[in-house]
């Protein structure tokens, strides 16, 4: 029953869709189209998917991928999830609302996971007021977040308050997939940061092979300085990644890595092309276990503060 036309509202018979899929386990596959919903969509129960378009196929005059979640509706998260294993793949997702998240994790999720998404900022879309993706809770791990292209949608790309939890939580992984390189870009004159940790403790950390665009504003891969844990990431790893400054207008506080209190930290093989940057790393407490094979360019002031 769902017409994903971009105009028709498509609540009704995508929230009967999803209660099948849950009850017969099974997968939702969107297909070609754009999906249009102004009601939140709370994700409950058997873990799924919800999958775009697998194939090649774009939207027509456009470099988006085929199927796109549009949202119409007020100030609340699109999605809220309170189940665990739970996936997004090949799809873009367009904020035309006031929508504050993408989706809140209630209490944290195990194993949640976006592949090949597309957040689409620019004419005609609105930023998400908080995040793409929030997290409120303690159980958030298995994490991964792969081929994502992000251009300013967002204050915060993942914003995790562990709400002064600090129990240790498992892995979280950011980076390319096996088809679309990640790509997190501020734009649009609002400051970005991919990861930011609150009150919470990480067994481990890793961004590898992604592409970070400092384009209108701040950019920020990494920052664990909003109240931190005594041991907020054990093992945090940053590798193969590209940094680029470009015309970054308002920009005045250039730090690719806000890092306290992590107690091993692995930065290598990384390019960063700084164009005046005024410090890479911020680093309070934290121990650089290594730090090698590192290239940068135009790099004025400290590059680890």
């Amino acid at each position: 029953g769902c017409v994903m036309d971009g105009t028709t509202l498509d609540d009704g018979a995508f929230a009967a869709v999803r209660a099948y899929a849950s009850l017969t386990k099974r997968n939702v596959y969107l297909g070609i189209g754009r999906l249009t919903l102004s009601v939140q969509q709370a994700l409950t129960g058997d873990p799924y998917a919800i999958v775009g378009e697998l194939g090649s196929t774009k939207q027509d005059g456009s470099t988006l991928p085929a199927a796109s979640i549009i949202w119409k509706g007020g100030a609340e998260p699109m999605f809220t999830a309170d189940t665990t294993w739970f996936k997004f793949e090949a799809m873009a997702i367009e904020n035309q609302g006031t929508a504050t998240d993408f989706i809140e994790l209630i209490s944290g999720s195990i194993g949640f996971t976006l592949k090949d998404m597309y957040f689409v900022n620019g004419s005609g879309h609105t930023p998400f007021t908080r995040s793409c993706v929030r997290s409120t809770g303690n159980r958030l791990g298995y994490g991964m977040y792969s081929g994502i292209v992000c251009q300013g949608p967002a204050p915060f790309f993942i914003d995790i308050d562990g709400q002064g939890t600090g129990v240790g939580v498992t892995p979280i992984t950011i980076q390319s997939s096996d088809s679309t390189r990640s790509l997190f870009e501020s734009n649009g004159g609002t400051a970005m940061t991919v990861l930011n940790i609150k009150d919470e403790t990480f067994d481990s950390v890793t961004i590898r092979d992604c592409t970070f665009n400092q384009q209108g504003n701040e950019l920020t891969a990494v920052s664990t300085f909003d109240t931190p844990e005594t041991r907020t990431i054990d093992v945090f790893t940053f590798e193969n990644n590209e940094w680029d400054k470009g015309n970054a207008v308002g920009a005045t506080s250039d730090v690719v890595l806000k890092l306290e209190n992590v107690q091993n930290a692995n930065i290598n093989n990384n390019h960063w092309n700084g164009n005046s940057v005024i410090n890479l790393i911020d680093a309070r407490n934290t121990n650089f276990t290594s730090f090698n094979g590192n290239w940068w360019r135009s790099c004025s002031a400290e590059l680890i503060k």
